[in-house]
């Protein structure tokens, strides 16, 4: 089932975990715009510049299992 999928869970978590931590959430939502700048529309580009900050959010996740 989807709800059962790491990836899932994954989003869940780093949701959740915007949602209760407003100084990471603000500096997610100045990581978007500034991607969003850098990567003129191109999604690819754009994700990669996300990504060490999401890893760095979701490895919490992975050490609350630990």
């Amino acid at each position: 089932m989807f709800f059962d999928c790491e990836e899932y869970k994954d989003m869940i978590f780093f949701r959740d975990y915007l949602r209760t931590h407003s100084d990471q959430a603000q500096k997610y939502a100045d990581l978007k715009k500034r991607a969003s700048l850098e990567a003129h529309e191109q999604g690819e580009i754009y994700r990669k510049i996300k990504d060490p900050f999401m890893k760095q959010i979701l490895e919490k996740r992975k050490l609350e299992f630990l």
